[in-house]
This record gives structure tokens, C-alpha cells and sequence, in this order.
């Protein structure tokens, strides 16, 4: 894509203008690599920023995106106290993992373990846990008995911290009236203030019967540390465990190896791995391939049942799909490419191309022998005869295929795998075809012939 997004982020504690100081040297450093074109930098908080950088079309410079982009994480592991992470251009990582644990502390234990395995294999690059840091923060937990027998409820505790600290939201807001629109005004204690744990705790807070009280009476007010967020799948806690996949690296053989590891094995009481990201996506692909694939064949089979009428004919058909599915895959192997997304689409495109096929010379076969003529010479005329639209079809998608096979322009690398599956796979099952689906043909007739008349003897003796 020649586009790359980069995360970096900084220890707690951190200002806008610490910052704003590494997106610069992180802007330098990305600037010496000769295929960067431009370099964009947004800071989304105090200790966040993401660099878009773009390094131009693949027709345009010598190295692959791969090439570049692990120069670039060798060349930001100078950058101190940050973490840094490169991504593909949509900013989401080759791997995600999620970990769950019955506690914060379960999940983000077990996770760090998972990532300090994955470093071990050669097909990851980069693997971290989303729980590494944490964040400075004030807690404030209400002392129940007190507060009840004061009169004061949890949410009038939870309100006023919320409106000196982040201010009053909604209908709650302050409006300035400027005659033809209102102003939200934002009213909270300034900065100093709500970093000073004496004031937080003199706040006051309504009780019933419209007393104050101060916070310090009813809730322990305390600096501590703890997540910048929690995240909670099925009551929960998760954590997610990322990572790159190396040069020329597959997703499903990568994803064999994590699950081979000890941690992944048997994970410590109380937490569970969950799939996320692509390799979600990647399961509920092939999840549903097999449905549509199924669901497909059953299709074409009660199709067939009204075409040929008979139940056993049209298995001459469908034992042929396997031919253009074994072609596929070994086009796949000798051109080193992995089954994804696009190959599933390719794979079901190529079933209805391969079956039809199939069914034009069973078709005219069966009509030679229905007509009288012997099966053998109804098998030979029809593979005089059908085999030159079949041979003319598999030349025909062959030769529109062919340009997506060798990946011009850009994303030529996602469509290519699925034009060499099919290409592959119309190859092989039109070779094999003229053969193999002839024979089935006479195997299942003379079949069929010998269940009629057992089924004749059986009926003539029981009448």
C-alpha cells in the first residue's frame, strides 16, 4: 500500500510537550529513510501519538513495504522511554490475541508471559501487551456505613467529584445566552486544584435534608496507580496481546505455532484465550466457507436429482469438485501463496465453473444412452464433443485471470493468490475431467442399472 501508521507511546506522567519533543525525533529519524515521501503526526493524548508515514506506490521504489518498514522499528528502538509500534496502514497489527483472567492482574500476568513467548518464534516481530503501563490517578472509594449514616448516596459522591474535576455535562452545563444560541460553559476547579488531594477531599457533598458534608468523612480519598482503561469481555477482564508477522510469514501457520506454546497450552487458572482482530476474522471466514460451500453442494445436488432424475448420476458431478480444489491448492503450493480471503472466493467461483463442466459431458452422455446407444460409445461422443467448449472456456478464464495472477498495480497482492487458485484449479479438473468424470459416469450408470434390477428381482419375488 506504501503507507505505514506508527503508535508511540510515552511513560505515565508525560506532557504534551514531552510529547510533542519525541513525535519530532521520531519525524527526524523516519525522514532519513530514503523511500519516505511525507510523515503525519497526531497527538491523541498527553502520552499518545500516532505517525502516519507514506512512502509511495511499490512501482516506485525498489524495496517492499516489508523492507522498509522493518528498517523503520530498527531504527526507533534509539528512541528512549517510549514504545513504539509499526502497523499497516489502517493501523491495526498482523496478530491480535485477547486474554481474559478472572482479575486485572490474572489476565495482564498471563498475557505478558504469551508475549515473552512469542518472542521466541521467528515468525513474530514485535510482540506486546496492551497492560504494560500504567496510569497516575486519584481514587476515591466511599465508605459505606458512613455515608448511609450520614445520608449521603454513592452517585451524590460520584456527581460532585465529577463536576470539580471534569466539569458539569449535558443538561447540567451552564449556558451563556447570546441571544440567538447558548454557550455551554464548563465550570470545574482549575488544575492546581485537582491535582491537590487537600482540596479533593474538603469538597462537599450533599446529604439529605440538604446538609454538606465533606468528601474526607464519607470516601478515602488516595493517589495511586492503576489502568488507563478497563476492558471486560463476558464479565471478564481482557487484556490484548499484539504482534507483527515477519517477512513472508503466514497467519495460520503463525497462529499453529502460538497455540503450540506452553503458555497457550495451559494457561495459569482462571484465564482463557480468545481470538481478536484478524485472527477472528480469519475463523469466522472459513466458518462460513464451509457453510456456503455446503449449503452450495447440497444446491447443486437437488438441481441435479431434477436434471438427470436419478439420485446417483449426479454424485458423477460432484466427485469431480474435489479435482479443481486439489488443482488450486497445488497451484498455491508451487507459487508459495497462503489460502485467505480472496482464494475462499476464488474456490467458490471455481466449483460452479468445474461442475458445470462436469455436467456437460454427463449430460449428453446420459442422453446417448437414454436414446439407445451403447454406454461406452455414448461416453466417447460425448467426450468428442463436449471437449471443445470445455477446453475453450478453461482458455477463456485462464487468459482474464492472468493479469490478476501477476499482481499489477496496487493491492495486486491480495487478488493474485485467488486468480492462481483458479487458474490451477480450471487447469488440472479440465485435464483430469475428460478422464475422470467419464469413468464415474459409467461406474454410477452401471450402479443404478444394478440397483434397478435388484430392486425388479426383489418386488417380481414378493408379488
Amino acid at each position: 500500500t506504501g503507507r505505514a501508521l506508527i503508535s508511540v507511546e510515552l511513560p505515565p506522567g508525560s506532557t504534551i510537550a514531552d510529547t510533542r519533543a519525541v513525535a519530532a525525533n521520531v519525524t527526524s529519524i523516519l525522514e532519513s529513510i530514503p523511500e519516505v515521501q511525507s510523515v503525519f503526526v497526531n497527538a491523541t493524548s498527553e502520552t499518545d501519538a500516532s505517525v502516519s508515514v507514506n512512502f509511495g506506490p511499490k512501482q516506485d521504489r525498489d524495496r517492499t513495504s516489508f523492507a522498509i518498514m522493518d528498517q523503520a522499528r530498527g531504527l526507533l528502538t534509539a528512541v528512549p522511554d517510549t514504545q513504539i509500534f509499526v502497523a499497516s496502514q489502517n493501523g491495526q497489527r498482523d496478530i491480535t490475541i485477547n486474554v481474559v483472567g478472572d482479575t486485572v492482574a490474572d489476565a495482564a500476568a498471563a498475557a505478558q508471559t504469551l508475549v515473552a513467548q512469542m518472542r521466541t518464534l521467528p515468525s513474530v516481530s514485535a510482540p506486546s501487551s496492551s497492560a504494560a503501563l500504567v496510569r497516575p490517578e486519584i481514587q476515591i472509594t466511599p465508605r459505606p456505613a458512613v455515608a448511609a449514616e450520614l445520608g449521603v448516596s454513592a452517585s451524590a459522591i460520584a456527581q460532585t467529584v465529577q463536576i470539580a474535576t471534569m466539569g458539569a455535562a449535558g443538561n447540567n452545563a451552564a449556558q451563556f445566552n447570546l441571544g440567538d444560541r447558548q454557550v455551554p460553559v464548563l465550570v470545574r476547579l482549575d488544575a492546581d486544584a485537582r491535582g491537590d488531594l487537600a482540596q479533593l477531599q474538603g469538597l462537599r457533598v450533599p446529604a439529605e435534608g440538604g446538609q454538606l458534608v465533606p468528601l474526607e468523612a464519607v470516601a478515602d480519598v488516595a493517589l495511586t496507580t492503576g489502568p488507563a482503561t478497563i476492558t471486560r469481555y463476558d464479565g471478564q477482564y481482557l487484556t490484548a496481546v499484539e504482534a507483527d508477522l515477519a517477512e513472508g510469514a503466514v497467519l495460520g501457520s503463525t497462529l499453529v505455532q502460538i497455540d503450540a506454546l506452553p503458555i497457550a497450552v495451559s494457561m495459569p487458572a482462571g484465564t482463557a484465550i480468545l481470538a481478536g482482530g484478524d485472527t477472528q476474522t480469519m475463523n469466522e471466514v472459513f466458518t462460513s466457507f464451509g457453510l456456503a460451500m455446503g449449503t452450495g453442494i447440497m444446491l447443486v445436488y437437488l438441481v441435479l436429482v431434477l436434471l438427470f432424475s436419478s439420485f446417483i448420476t449426479p454424485f458423477s458431478v460432484l466427485l469431480s469438485l474435489p479435482l479443481a480444489i486439489g488443482g488450486a491448492i497445488f497451484a498455491l503450493y508451487l507459487n508459495g501463496s497462503a489460502i485467505g480471503l480472496s482464494v475462499v472466493i476464488g474456490f467458490l467461483m471455481l466449483m460452479g465453473i468445474v461442475a458445470k463442466n462436469a455436467i456437460m459431458l454427463v449430460e449428453f452422455a446420459a442422453m446417448g444412452v437414454a436414446r439407445g446407444t451403447d454406454k461406452d460409445a455414448a461416453i466417447i461422443d460425448a467426450g468428442h464433443k463436449r471437449a471443445r467448449p470445455i477446453i475453450m472456456t478453461t482458455i477463456a478464464m485462464t487468459a482474464g485471470m492472468l493479469p490478476s495472477a501477476l499482481a499489477f498495480g496496487d493491492g495486486g497482492e491480495f487478488r493474485a493468490p485467488m486468480a492462481i487458485a483458479v487458474i490451477g484449479g480450471l487447469l488440472l479438473s479440465t485435464l483430469l475431467s475428460l478422464v475422470f468424470v467419464p469413468a464415474l459416469f459409467s461406474t454410477f450408470d452401471g450402479l443404478r442399472g444394478r440397483m434397478r434390477r435388484g430392486l425388479v428381482t426383489v418386488l417380481g419375488a414378493n408379488g
